[in-house]
C-alpha cells in the first residue's frame, strides 16, 4: 500500500505543484501590493483555498498526460509510474478525476472567476493530454499558458491579474523556452512512437531557434517594466532579474544552440527551471 501511495504522488509530480503553489501565492502578493492595502484573513484564506485547486487540478493533468503517454514513457521515462508497472491507468485515471473534482470544488468557495479558471485549466490540461501535445508549437504554448495561468489564478484570489502581468508575461515566455527544449530531450521517444513535436518535425537544430527565439522575448520582456519605470520593478528587480534570470537562460540557450543534443537538453531545460525561480524572486523582491 505505501508503495501505491508513494507512486501516486510520483504522478502528481509534487515539485512542479509546489512550484505552482509559490506562483499562486506571488500572483495574489501582487495583487495585495498594487492595491497598496494590506492582507486580511479572507484574502489569505481565498489564495490558500486557489493555490491548492491549482496545484490538484495540475496534478490531476499530470496523471492523464502519462496515461496518454504511457507508450512513449516506455522509452523516455521508464522510471515513471506507469511504464514501470506499479500504477496502472484505471487508477491513475480514477486519481485524476477525484483530484479536478476536489480542485473546482475548492475554486467554488473563492469566486466565479476562480471557477471559470479551474474549469478551463482542467479543460486546458485534458486537451493538451489528448491532443495538444502532439501539435508542434501549439502544445508548447498550451503548457506555458497554464504555467503562467497559476499566477494569474492568484491574483484573480485577491482582488484580479491587473498587478500580475509582468510574471505571467516572463512565466509564459520562458516556459515555452523550457518546452521546447525537452521536445530535443524526448526526440529518440517521440520519434519512435510518431509524436509530433516541433524536434520531430523540423529537427533539434530548428528547434533550438525557436527556443531562442522565446528565449529573446523573454529577456526583452524581463527588463521592460524597469526601463518603464512601472512601480515595483526597481533595482532590485532589475539586478536579480540579469543576474539570476537573463545570464542563465542567454549562456544557456547559446550552449544549446551550439549543441542541440538530447543530453545538453536535459541539462538546459533543468537550468532555465532555476531561471525561472529566479525570476519570481526578482518580481518578489521587486
Amino acid at each position: 500500500m505505501s508503495s501505491k501511495i508513494f507512486a501516486m504522488c510520483q504522478l502528481c509530480r509534487p515539485l512542479n505543484g509546489l512550484i505552482v503553489l509559490v506562483g499562486v501565492a506571488l500572483g495574489a502578493h501582487l495583487g495585495v501590493r498594487g492595491q497598496a492595502t494590506g492582507w486580511t484573513s479572507e484574502d489569505a484564506w481565498s489564495t490558500v483555498a486557489v493555490g491548492i485547486a491549482t496545484g490538484l487540478i495540475l496534478s490531476a493533468g499530470n496523471a492523464v498526460n502519462d496515461v496518454c503517454d504511457v507508450e512513449i514513457d516506455r522509452v523516455n521515462r521508464p522510471e515513471r509510474p506507469l511504464p514501470s508497472g506499479r500504477l496502472t491507468r484505471r487508477l491513475s485515471l480514477f486519481l485524476a478525476g477525484a483530484l479536478l473534482v476536489i480542485g473546482i470544488g475548492l475554486a467554488t468557495w473563492v469566486s466565479r472567476s476562480a471557477v471559470l479558471i479551474a474549469v478551463g485549466a482542467a479543460l486546458l490540461l485534458v486537451l493538451y493530454a489528448i491532443r495538444l501535445k502532439r501539435v508542434p508549437i501549439a502544445g508548447n504554448l498550451t503548457v506555458a499558458l497554464l504555467s503562467a495561468g497559476a499566477i494569474a489564478a492568484g491574483g484573480v484570489a485577491v482582488v484580479g491579474v491587473t498587478h500580475t502581468l509582468v510574471p505571467v508575461v516572463l512565466v509564459f515566455l520562458f516556459s515555452a523556452v523550457r518546452e521546447v527544449v525537452k521536445d530535443v530531450e524526448d526526440l529518440h521517444g517521440d520519434t519512435h512512437f510518431g509524436a509530433e513535436t516541433a524536434a520531430v518535425r523540423w529537427g533539434p537544430r530548428t528547434a533550438a531557434m525557436l527556443a531562442s527565439g522565446f528565449a529573446v522575448l523573454g529577456i526583452a520582456a524581463s527588463v521592460f517594466p524597469f526601463i518603464a519605470e512601472w512601480p515595483g520593478y526597481g533595482w532590485r528587480y532589475i539586478l536579480t532579474v540579469l543576474l539570476g534570470v537573463d545570464a542563465i537562460v542567454a549562456a544557456t540557450m547559446c550552449w544549446f544552440v551550439l549543441c542541440p543534443e538530447e543530453r545538453v537538453a536535459r541539462s538546459a531545460q533543468r537550468l532555465i527551471k532555476l531561471g525561472m525561480v529566479l525570476g519570481l524572486l526578482a518580481v518578489f523582491v521587486g
